[in-house]
């Protein structure tokens, strides 16, 4: 329990670097970039060149990828990804987003499934 404790409180610490670091436009992970490539962000929007089912690269465009409620995906040379419903994420800004998935909020409670430092997959909550 005291591993999950620790566990607890190094996600908070990324949420709260992440918060700073995510201010700035970097470029955000995924599935997206085993298949795309010239990966850029402009004023809110995500850029790539992204190969499709036939090998061939599209220029692809992403707008307002910060409200993605799920990993951005390379679907047949476009970026894709699913948006909250309210048309903004509710969940917090942060690194945590690499090494978790089945990320969620209920309430005010952050909830997900993250890798530990030995590898294995844990329910936590924050």
């Amino acid at each position: 329990m005291h591993r999950m404790s620790a566990f607890v409180i190094v996600i908070f610490f990324m949420l709260m670097a992440g918060a700073a670091s995510a201010q700035q436009e970097g470029t955000p992970v995924g599935p997206y970039q085993q298949s795309c490539n010239e990966v850029s962000v402009k004023k809110g929007s995500l850029y790539a060149k992204c190969q499709d089912e036939k090998g061939k690269y599209h220029s692809t465009k992403l707008s307002d990828y910060a409200r993605c409620s799920s990993d951005i995906t390379n679907k047949n040379g476009n970026l894709e990804c699913a948006h909250s419903g309210n048309g903004t994420s509710n969940l917090p800004i942060g690194s945590y987003n690499e090494t978790c998935k089945d990320i969620r909020m209920k309430g005010n409670t952050l909830h997900a499934v993250c890798k530990s430092n030995d590898g294995r997959e844990l329910p936590t909550s924050l």
